[in-house]
């Protein structure tokens, strides 16, 4: 047992680690050509602490029975002051193919701070890279389906996803809606808070990707945390991608002071659909003395960024946004990993953001791969092939935003396909009829009328014999 626990450490050492980070309620993907995929868990940032004074002992653990892939389910942490500690958390899929998937839940915490957070999520197999986050699953929820639903067609963000208020005060909360896409998106707020907000609609397009408001929101008379809710929806889109929610939170506490600093990045995830320049940006709120930052980016694969690295002062309870400009390669449909380290002279923090380019033609690419490994069936394989090669060659002549009927269309033959597959698992296999409304109807009534008519011809010509047969129509 020594000598395989010893085998894994040294492993660890040539492994090509990832520099990203592993996040509460992320999903991604994961190579099926490698053994291990290894993630970061960053402290003290991840137990919510902007840096500690002291030596402080955290335990990073894993519930084995919900990550049945992470090969370390238990690790002990010592975090020193100033520095970032990153420790990696590995993922064993060796064997693992197209389409499989597995959950992980971890909790982190430190009976030395009096603190914990947790962090579940999932992965699935795919030669197709993707990250998506903030989406709804169950332990039943099989991860690649839930990546080929999810394309980053927008991002929607708080400033800050936590803030602080007095009892009985009036606050501002400000969300970001980012989209290359022309869209037009309705938004709506759910609280049970006093607020301004109001339904309305904002619109996007490639050359006027982001859209901010301020609502002002009264904190209740009663400590407590409570709830804000924004909910998106694409007008004349019913993709699920097309509808997303972001959930902020307002604590209400007496005299509660900040202390550190705090970061947001906007987007978060977002897909262009062809190479382009994309605008991010990174915002610092400083809530101690006045301080020098210093932001060093990187990514992965190697993607042109300006500023490479910048430094910049903030002021006491001054907040700043720094703006980066993403110039990708034009090789093609890519998932790029962005890190910003944003560093002061007695703390440290990595914050990951996400770019995809053509995530809607890959996610198709994944689902119809996917689709075919489960058949043999070559009726099924051709209208695999059939509806994507139909919804690529769309896909390339509209533009951004107007490709969604088009990929609804493809979503629906992959649902017929999927329909298929369930119902040939107790007959024959083979293709279904398509259901009604596809205008071929007739012929279950025309069924009825050829037996008939069979059947007189037997007793009319009884010394013939007469060979009929039917094959459903193709799938398309």
């Amino acid at each position: 047992m020594k000598a395989i626990v010893l085998a894994l450490s040294l492993s660890f050492l040539i492994l090509p680690l990832s520099v990203y980070s592993l996040e509460n309620n992320m999903y991604f993907s994961v190579d099926p050509y490698t053994e291990y995929t290894c993630v970061y868990v960053n402290l003290p940032q991840d137990l919510g602490l902007a840096s500690v004074k002291n030596n402080v002992e955290s335990i990073i653990e894993a519930e084995e029975d919900e990550s049945p892939w992470i090969d370390t389910t238990y690790n002990k942490v010592v975090i020193n002051p100033g520095v970032l500690n990153k420790n990696p958390v590995c993922f064993y899929h060796a064997g693992k193919g197209e389409g499989d998937f597995s959950f992980y839940k971890l909790n982190i915490y430190s009976p030395d701070a009096g603190v914990s957070n947790e962090m579940s999520g999932g992965l699935c197999i795919s030669e197709y890279g993707d990250v998506d986050s903030g989406l709804n699953a169950s332990k039943t929820t099989d991860i690649c389906e839930l990546l080929n639903d999810n394309a980053d067609l927008f991002d929607l963000q708080f400033k800050h996803k936590t803030i602080f208020a007095n009892p009985g005060e009036t606050l501002t909360k400000t969300m970001y809606l980012t989209s290359y896409a022309k869209l037009n998106v309705d938004l709506a707020l759910i609280t049970t808070l006093q607020n301004d907000f109001g339904s309305q609609t904002v619109s996007t397009s490639p050359e006027h990707p982001l859209v901010s408001k301020n609502f002002r929101v009264k904190a209740p008379n009663k400590e407590g945390e409570y709830s804000v809710i924004i909910l998106a929806r694409v007008r004349g889109c019913g993709l699920s991608l097309c509808e997303k929610e972001v959930e902020g939170r307002i604590r209400v506490q007496e005299g509660y002071t900040k202390s550190g600093f705090e970061t947001t990045i906007i987007p978060k995830n977002i897909n262009i659909k062809e190479a382009k320049e994309t605008i991010y940006r990174l915002m610092i709120t400083n809530h101690d003395e006045t301080k020098e930052f210093s932001i060093e980016t990187s990514s992965d694969p190697s993607v042109k960024i300006d500023p490479k690295s910048i430094t910049t002062m903030v002021s006491r309870d001054e907040e700043k946004t720094l703006t980066f400009r993403i110039t990708p390669s034009s090789s093609g449909p890519e998932l790029y990993r962005l890190y910003f380290k944003v560093k002061t002279s007695d703390s440290e923090k990595m914050i990951n953001a996400y770019l995809t380019v053509g995530e809607l033609l890959t996610d198709a690419f994944r689902e119809s791969t996917e689709l075919e490994g489960k058949t043999k069936d070559p009726n099924i394989k051709d209208a695999i092939k059939l509806a994507t090669n139909r919804f690529a060659e769309a896909y390339n002549t509209t533009s951004y935003g107007d490709d969604l009927d088009d990929y609804k269309n493809f979503k629906d033959e992959m649902e017929r396909a999927k329909k298929s597959l369930e119902e040939g698992k107790g007959g024959n296999g083979k293709i279904q009829p398509p259901e009604a409304g596809q205008g071929i109807d007739w012929i279950w009534f025309a069924i009825p009328v050829i037996i008939i008519a069979l059947l007189l011809l037997f007793f009319i010509y009884k010394k013939s014999k007469v060979v009929s047969e039917f094959e459903y129509p193709r799938f398309e």
